[in-house]
């Protein structure tokens, strides 16, 4: 294991060379093999050399821990100088005269250390945990993915190697004891200090992101999108950040964020930037209109919802199993192809709209109790009455009846 001189000096060396085009941040597999706490890491790496805008590429081996100077992913490799895990490549980079946290105060500083060993020690331990200490989620995620990658015997070594390493870890820091419940709650409370610190603001220093907001950003969208057996973590997270999904949104808040969105990101905004901020800030402000897109309908945001909640709707699941309302749906459908009558196609439209707000209700009520096969059956439902208004609506604008 290099040691911390051996470390510096190499950090100082690599310094005297500009940035590489070729430069690789290797890390284990991310669809089968790696785990919570490796794939936040990993991601707060990425998200902090491209805060840099340097230019590497991500090179997934199954061996990655094995190959890394410090044990731990993710490392990369800048020319003939290799540096592992996010503390490591930030002085590495720093040493280059890059640096995210040249306009902060030694206060500021100080604050940005302290957050970040706060996220280190309370949510990596949290995941570590999870991951290892938690005998639901071992069983069928950990060791299913940890080995997932080697043959058997050795997959079944590799766990036990591992097992074994992260068991001595979370007792010397005295995680191992810990209900899940107190460890609920030391993730809480790492959450709500980072919280009262962001206020609100895009970035946790007024200056633009750090490091903080990188790791930040790494562990929080990873316990958000990582499907685990328990979904605590996830919990804790959206309540406190005002993260929670939800069917039932407010039009007009929603129009206000997008529109303040657009207003950061649209590509009028980087007319005078660079070509590859210009191309962030298209792909972002299509990624906006999308997500608005989806969000301002109830059919698109019911389905979205349910595809986040793991249980999205496949094309055996489009036709209602209810005769009843089979019979509604084709009568309605038979009065709307044998009338021109204005007004009795308006009242259809006013039927109509009716039946779609007492479903969107129905759907909501759902997802708060977390009834999918219900919400499912609610939102197929939807999919009839909202083809019907779009066939009714179409039929008055013919008409010249603009709505």
């Amino acid at each position: 294991m290099p040691s911390p001189l051996i470390d510096r000096i190499s950090i100082e060396l690599g310094a005297q060379e500009p940035w590489p085009k070729d430069v690789k941040l290797f890390q284990p597999y991310e669809v089968e093999q790696i785990l919570l706490p490796d794939n936040a890491n990993c991601l707060a790496v990425q998200a902090f050399l491209k805060m840099c805008n340097l230019e590497f590429q991500v090179e997934p081996r199954a061996n990655a821990e094995d190959m890394s100077p410090t044990g731990k992913v993710p490392f990369i490799k800048v020319g003939r100088f290799v540096t592992a895990e996010l503390e490591g490549i930030v002085q590495f980079v720093n040493g280059k005269d890059i640096s995210l946290t040249d306009k902060l105060d030694n206060e500021q500083k100080s604050d940005l250390r302290a957050y970040m060993s706060l996220i280190k020690n309370v949510i990596e331990v949290a995941e570590l945990y999870y991951c290892w200490n938690d005998r639901e989620t071992y069983n069928e995620v950990t060791s299913v993915r940890n080995g997932s990658v080697y043959p058997w015997p050795l997959n079944h070594i590799k766990n036990i190697e591992k097992k074994h390493q992260v068991v001595k870890k979370l007792k010397v820091l005295d995680w191992y004891h810990k209900t899940i419940e107190e460890v609920h709650q030391e993730v809480q409370s790492c959450c709500e200090a980072l919280n009262v610190r962001l206020d609100n603001k895009p970035y946790f220093f007024a200056e633009g992101p750090t490091e903080l907001d990188a790791l930040v950003f790494g562990h929080l969208f990873t316990i958000l999108t990582t499907p685990l057996t328990r979904k605590d973590l996830a919990k804790i997270v959206r309540r406190i950040f005002n993260l929670d999904e939800k069917f039932d949104i407010d039009a007009k808040e929603l129009h206000m964020q997008y529109r303040r969105l657009q207003a950061q990101l649209h590509p009028d905004k980087f007319t005078q930037k660079t070509a590859e901020e210009k191309e962030i800030s298209e792909s972002f402000s299509s990624l906006v209109n999308k997500a608005y897109n989806n969000l301002q309908f109830p059919l698109k945001r019911a389905e979205h919802l349910l595809e986040l909640r793991g249980d999205q709707l496949n094309e055996k699941e489009n036709a209602v199993d209810d005769p009843e309302f089979l019979m509604e749906m084709m009568e309605l459908n038979e009065e709307l192809e044998n009338t021109t009558n204005v007004e009795k196609l308006k009242a259809l439209n006013i039927k109509n709209r009716t039946q779609l707000e007492i479903i969107t209700k129905n759907i909501d009520e759902c997802f708060k109790e977390n009834d999918l096969k219900q919400a499912k059956y609610f939102v197929i439902k939807m999919k009839y009455y909202t083809s019907l208004g779009n066939r009714i609506n179409a039929i008055l604008r013919e008409l010249g009846i603009v709505d």
